[in-house]
């Protein structure tokens, strides 16, 4: 008989004590349920000494003190010569507190029995051996299962011993550390490990895996992610030992990792998945173990070394050569003793180190050095007082023009070369410069000056020659002349070279004025006379005034009556317009009254037919009656009757009344 408890998401604390026991011949299953602080000396939550299986369910924050002999441990579930299944389920922060070896496995303890976890985390669990599982002369198998933060002294999530067999599949191990040996893994019997992960797992002796000398068992399709392994040895190569490479070359490494226990991970080298290399510092992550080109480096010096299993290789060092170039900034250069002109390098390294620059001189087809420049960079400076001592150690009073070439390279840069001319120059160069003083007839002054133009000072008394309108040779300073008439004139003055000076040349060209004060009696006299037509010409301009002010008055005068005369006129206008809007008026009225007149005429006329024709009726009516009266008469006379004939009245149609 198989009791099955579902417990509907329900939690079951177990306040300190065991909350199931399931004796030998017993079956149990439990789902969805949720089983908290159970505390024993073994199997805080469970005892399983029959047939259990937990799915759906968590377990969590269950205690197993520990017997201090071989039934003790198991701090969420002891299975005792019992078959245990974990399906689908959870065991975190469970704890075997006991310190004797074999009150083992944070979450589970295996003894005798069989052991089958699937699809199940086991996290945060705590014992001396096995943080998760302790299996002791059982069977164990895990699938598809999380072991994630397990701590133990050995094995930090699995501790197997006695030569069990283990099947450990598709799982993950991460973060499980073990004070000694096996940071995920301490076993003791056949081990068989495929498809799992192996994460920053850690141990005292640097073993994720650790067999206890053990030989049997299979890897296949494990894979380490900075895992602790302990490695032999640990090393970095350049393919054939190589320390230079040109620009865009291939830099070949060779990696050479060696388990110390090569038979606990037989499958370490198709395994590794966690080779992180560091350039000059900078990480790269590599992962695979197999040999890796570096490609596109600029130029420069590498020290290379790289990470594996939580160890540190060797360092191996290596330069990358481009190409330099290097430029002055002018293409010819002059030197005067005592001046100090710069020649400066336009230097193109990419490798960014500083280098050497050599220079010499050519002569003939060859070139001979002159000196050395050192910690060279972009920008670097030689003065060609520098250039020219050189020169002067290698030739006798050196005075000519020299090609110089300089030659830059570094560790990291292959040499390039450029040329520039140096010339050395024992006259310096001069000029003429002059200030005209005084430019009036009769006292001409031109202050003329030779300047060594190298250090920008006046040559004193330099003879001079001056030709043109003034001829004469003399010595820098004032020229006079007091021949020169009014006019626009032009001299040329020439400075001969000397051993210390080059020659040089100036044109000058000036006006000469008339005298001043002559100038100004003519001024004066001419200012007189225009006083006088000045004044004259007032007196005539206050006449005019006087008569224009007359007519402006006149103007005044008019421009009122016109004014008044024009306000007339809109007076006039303005009653023009209203008196044609009246007769406007008047005329549609009289319009009106004309219809109406033609209107009551064709009335009257109608009427005055009407009477007309009533008239003749009357006048017809009027003879019957007479008739009829004549006859009446006649009757009366012939008969005498007291009878009285009345005709009652008629209106016309024209308003009278007729009686009869």
């Amino acid at each position: 008989i198989v009791l099955s408890i579902d417990g509907n998401g329900q939690t079951i604390d177990g306040n300190q004590t065991q909350v199931f026991r399931i004796n030998k011949g017993c079956s149990l299953v439990l789902k969805n349920i949720t089983i908290t602080n159970g505390l024993a000396s073994y199997g805080g939550a469970i005892n399983n000494e029959g047939t259990l299986t937990v799915a759906n369910s968590t377990l969590n924050n269950n205690t197993a003190t520990g017997t201090g002999w071989e039934w003790g441990g198991g701090g969420a579930i002891s299975n005792k010569i019992g078959t245990l299944t974990i399906i689908n389920s959870t065991l975190n922060n469970n704890n075997a507190t006991g310190t004797a070896n074999d009150d083992g496995g944070g979450a589970i303890k295996n003894l005798y029995g069989t052991l089958t976890v699937i699809n199940s985390t086991l996290n945060n669990n705590n014992a001396t051996r096995g943080g998760a599982i302790y299996n002791l002369f059982g069977t164990l198998t895990v699938a598809n299962s999380t072991l994630n933060n397990n701590n133990a002294t050995n094995g930090g999530a699995i501790f197997s011993d006695k030569e069990e067999y283990t099947d450990i599949v598709g799982s993950n191990f991460t973060q499980n550390h073990a004070n000694d040996g096996g940071g995920a893994i301490y076993f003791g019997g056949y081990l068989n490990t495929t498809g799992n992960n192996f994460i920053e797992n850690t141990a005292g002796n640097k073993e994720t895996i650790d067999l206890a000398g053990w030989w049997n068992g299979e890897f296949d399709d494990n894979h380490y992610y900075s895992t602790d392994i302990s490695l032999s040895e640990i090393k970095l190569s350049v393919k054939d030992d190589k320390k230079s490479f040109q620009y865009g070359d291939k830099v070949e490494l060779e990696f050479n990792l060696q388990p110390t226990s090569i038979n606990y991970y037989f499958d370490f080298a198709d395994g590794i998945n966690d080779i992180t290399l560091y350039i000059n510092g900078k990480e790269k992550l590599i992962g695979k173990y197999e040999a890796y080109n570096l490609t596109k480096l600029k130029p420069g010096e590498y020290k290379v070394n790289f990470t594996s299993c939580n160890s540190l290789s060797n360092t191996v060092s290596f330069t990358v050569t481009g190409d330099s170039e290097i430029t002055t900034d002018k293409e010819s250069y002059d030197y005067y003793e005592g001046i100090k002109n710069n020649v400066k390098l336009d230097i193109t390294d990419e490798s960014g180190l500083r280098g050497t620059a050599n220079v010499s001189v050519k002569d003939g087809e060859e070139y001979i050095p002159l000196l050395t420049c050192y910690n060279v960079k972009d920008g670097y400076t030689i003065t060609t007082a520098t250039l020219a001592e050189a020169l002067a150690n290698l030739y006798e009073d050196p005075d000519s023009s020299y090609t110089i070439n300089v030659t830059y390279y570094s560790d990291c840069a292959n040499p390039s070369s450029t040329e520039f001319t140096l010339n050395i120059i024992k006259q310096r160069n001069t000029s003429i410069t002059y200030d005209i003083l005084n430019n009036t007839e009769k006292n001409v002054k031109i202050n003329i000056t030779v300047t060594d133009t190298t250090y920008q000072s006046p040559i004193a008394n330099a003879p001079i020659e001056v030709t043109g309108a003034i001829n004469t040779n003399t010595t820098s300073g004032v020229l006079k002349d007091n021949t020169i008439t009014p006019g626009n004139y032009k001299i040329n003055v020439y400075y001969d070279d000397t051993n210390e000076y080059k020659a040089s040349n100036a044109t000058i060209v000036f006006a000469v004025e008339i005298d001043k004060d002559e100038k100004i009696a003519q001024l004066e006299k001419q200012n007189k006379q225009l006083t006088e037509q000045l004044a004259k010409a007032n007196k005539e301009i206050k006449t005019l005034n006087d008569t224009n002010k007359q007519l402006n008055n006149k103007l005044d005068k008019a421009n009122k009556e016109n004014k008044e005369l024009n306000n007339t006129v809109n007076n006039l206008t303005k009653q023009l317009n209203t008196a044609n809007k009246e007769i406007a008026t008047l005329k549609n009225t009289n319009k009106n009254l004309n219809n109406k007149l033609d209107k009551a005429n064709k009335e009257i006329k109608t009427l005055n037919n009407t009477v007309n024709y009533l008239t003749k009726q009357l006048d017809t009516a009027d003879k019957e009656i007479k008739k009829l009266n004549n006859y009446i008469d006649k009757l009366l006379n012939t008969t005498k009757l007291n009878t009285t004939i009345t005709v009652n009245q008629i209106k016309s149609t024209v308003g009278s009344v007729v009686t009869l």
